[in-house]
């Protein structure tokens, strides 16, 4: 690592002592119980304290920590004290069932692991400690951990097969946050940054990256929990930055948020990466706000820790970059590269490089001192993005492998299309992507006996769909046609079959 870049370690350390200084001030708003609930930076420690202790004491010869999905009071101390001791942790998506269950098989697979939930964690005793006796040993137990390789463990949503875990190291991840630190710091305190996105999903790296920048967050597990929050405490509650996917801040525009937020002033940025987001939906979303603040698009794959590029702009702009950029793309471009890594295109595909890449794809090992092992190690990572190179700028104009993404989920079109088939006794689909208010995915089924036999077509087999598949394959809308279009090689005609589609629902 070079100089000019600190360690986790140093990371860690700095974060205590600055955490210290500010013990009095507010570190993580949260929901409990539809009620705002605050965590001082003191009690943040002595969580954390708490949490090591108990993970010194019980986790033997476990090698990788299991947290669930679900944010609450407890999960940042507890994903913390797993830099702390030196043990990657990786996240189960306990919301969706299917999701869950293809999850945990993957992890059950894996040797030495160990699972921490916040009920586990409320019944460790408190530890009668001064403050200073509590931040001492902090910083002891962090600098006394032996340098292990990996920070956390990344699954991908497995939409072509079984999920892939994607293991990033502890030095791409402080590459990660010493670039948040380079462009955030400069920033006056306090800075209060909405954390929407799930842990189990990569962006809630960036999440994690802010808050151990010293950025209070505002933790929430949805949109329908944050829009209690705001409408109890509107007046004494400041969001300072949001990052999430664009259909995530699409529905918090649609929910009225984002005006709610932007009238008191103090909104400063919006970040969105995981997928595209439109000029003209930047334009909708630019009428919202009530001062000019700064847009951040990210870009980058789970394998390429979270992100790898940024472009940034004023929301003032939009309609001059766009005039200058649209004729290359209907989305902003890539922006600057981090100086982390290194970009190709090589036959119109993305490919990256770098110290910041992921270590490897892990894969279940027979070894008894080890969780996983390493599948393959990749010093190039094709991205499956097509791009072109114009005005200096990195333009995404598809995906090579006719993959698309729904809430920063990656999917292949062929796959689910064969799931629902099968379903539906060997019928045929076609699936397609609507940019309306929301980007969604969108469906055309032929009809078969089968099909048939559902009463109410389309509720009760959009029903049997989602309790036969997991959530984000489901198709948000569908309709239902006699037969699907053939072009003349005999293919379906997706392009005739949006069209249907669209003329149905006009």
């Amino acid at each position: 690592m070079s100089q000019n870049n600190l360690s986790i370690k140093k990371i860690i350390e700095n974060f205590l002592l600055d955490s210290w200084e500010i013990r009095d001030k507010v570190s993580i708003i949260y929901s409990e119980n539809n009620l705002k609930c605050e965590l001082t930076y003191n009690e943040f420690l002595e969580y954390t304290f708490r949490i090591v202790n108990f993970l010194r004491l019980n986790l033997g010869s476990s090698k990788l920590l299991v947290i669930d999905s679900r944010k609450n009071k407890y999960t940042y101390p507890l994903i913390l004290s797993s830099l702390i001791i030196g043990i990657p942790f990786v996240s189960i998506d306990d919301k969706d069932e299917n999701s869950s269950l293809r999850l945990k098989n993957s992890i059950n697979n894996l040797r030495n692991t160990f699972f921490m939930d916040s009920k586990k964690i409320s019944e460790i005793n408190s530890i009668n400690l001064k403050v200073t006796d509590l931040l001492r040993s902090l910083i002891y137990e962090n600098n006394k951990t032996n340098i292990t390789q990996d920070a956390y463990i990344m699954f991908t949503s497995g939409s072509t097969g079984e999920p892939k875990g994607v293991c990033i190291k502890r030095e791409s991840f402080a590459l990660y946050i010493n670039w948040i630190q380079s462009k955030y710091m400069h920033n006056p305190l306090p800075h209060f940054h909405l954390s929407i996105s799930p842990i189990h999903f990569d962006n809630s790296i960036h999440d994690l990256a802010m808050f151990l920048c010293l950025n209070s967050l505002i933790t929430i597990n949805d949109v329908y929990e944050f829009k209690n929050l705001l409408g109890r405490y509107e007046n004494n509650l400041m969001v300072n930055s949001i990052y999430g996917t664009p259909s995530l801040i699409k529905k918090l525009k649609l929910s009225g948020l984002i005006k709610k937020i932007s009238l008191k002033q103090n909104l400063r940025f919006i970040g969105f990466g995981g997928e595209g987001y439109s000029w003209e939906e930047l334009e909708y979303l630019s009428k919202e706000l009530k001062n000019n603040i700064l847009f951040h698009n990210y870009y980058g794959p789970t394998e390429g820790t979270c992100m790898c590029s940024c472009f940034s702009f004023n929301s003032g702009d939009i309609s001059s970059l766009k005039d200058l950029y649209s004729q290359y793309s209907k989305c902003p471009p890539l922006g600057e590269i981090f100086k982390y890594f290194n970009f190709e295109i090589i036959d119109d595909e993305l490919i990256i490089f770098g110290d910041a890449l992921m270590r490897g794809y892990i894969k279940p090992t027979t070894k008894p001192d080890l969780s996983y092992e390493i599948k393959e190690s990749i010093d190039k990572y094709k991205t499956g993005d097509i791009c072109k190179y114009k005005s200096g700028q990195i333009f995404i104009n598809g995906r090579k492998d006719n993959q698309i993404k729904i809430n920063g989920i990656r999917l292949e079109i062929e796959e689910v299309e064969y799931r629902i088939n099968s379903l539906l006794k060997e019928t045929k689909s076609c699936l397609f992507v609507i940019d309306d208010r929301f980007r969604f995915l969108a469906a055309v089924i032929e009809e078969n006996d089968f099909v048939n036999s559902f009463q109410s077509r389309e509720d009760s087999l959009g029903k049997y769909l989602r309790n036969n598949l997991p959530n984000f394959m489901v198709p948000a809308d569908f309709v239902l046609t006699s037969s699907l279009p053939t072009n003349r090689s005999g293919k379906i005609d997706r392009k005739s079959c949006k069209n249907i589609y669209l003329s149905m629902k006009n």
